[in-house]
């Protein structure tokens, strides 16, 4: 067993979940930072530190997970201190935000001990609806010390946005939703940004959007693959907010 453990310690690519990380924090803090600083009311105190290490502590949990199909004997580790550092007084008098950012590692913590299938499409739209709001809306509410309906719209493409690029990771090649599922996403992403502006940088996000959904149906076996298509609604994030 501890041989076992070793050996799968040796088999994280410890470069590859550092860049991994940098990119998911980007794209969670680039956004809701962003807004706040066209509020004049906004100011950055030391808890969004305690957001970082938390939101950090589920990327790398995401990353073991997604890496290692599903099942990874660290992941627990980083996933138990994403439910203490929720509850280590970050968020103080919302349970809103509280519950979204349990659900996190609630789901991550599914996903490990198999409790249920969650290697699907519905795991994927679970997980991205997640991902997009827990952390930016957390981020958002601590910075501007309010959540308005319009940030949280800001945050709609953002979704369509993720559940394209998750899709090789939660939906087999071969099955059909595949297709569906990456192709819905990336037609409604277009559609989104088309209707908001046209200008050199969104129809640059919109190019990035058709290289990855080419890249999803033309190379399957792409290795790292979570982390390259990251990497891609990391560039589209900055191009379209």
């Amino acid at each position: 067993m501890f041989t076992q453990l070793i050996s799968r310690w040796r088999e994280i690519n410890w470069k590859v979940l550092i860049i991994s990380l940098i990119i998911q924090l980007s794209i969670w803090f680039y956004i809701p930072i962003r807004y706040a600083k066209g509020v004049s009311t906004a100011t950055f105190e030391f808890n969004l530190w305690l957001v970082g290490l938390y939101a950090a502590t589920i990327a790398i949990s995401s990353f073991l997970i997604f890496s290692s199909n599903f099942k990874s004997p660290f992941a627990m580790l980083s996933i138990l201190a994403s439910f203490i550092l929720a509850f280590s007084g970050v968020i103080k008098g919302n349970l809103t935000l509280l519950l979204l950012l349990l659900l996190l590692p609630i789901f991550l913590l599914i996903v490990q001990i198999g409790f249920a299938q969650l290697k699907n499409e519905y795991g994927l739209i679970i997980y991205s609806l997640l991902v997009t709001v827990s952390v930016p809306a957390t981020i958002a509410f601590m910075s501007v010390h309010f959540l308005s309906w319009s940030f949280i719209q800001t945050l709609i493409p953002l979704f369509f946005l993720s559940s394209l690029f998750l899709t090789p990771v939660f939906v087999e090649k071969n099955n059909f939703i595949f297709s569906i599922t990456n192709t819905v996403s990336a037609i409604i992403f277009i559609i989104l940004v088309l209707t908001q502006s046209i200008s050199v940088r969104s129809i640059l996000a919109i190019l990035l959007i058709v290289l990855g959904w080419f890249g999803m149906h033309n190379f399957p076996n792409m290795k790292h693959q979570y982390v390259t298509y990251s990497f891609l609604e990391l560039l589209v994030v900055l191009l379209i907010y």
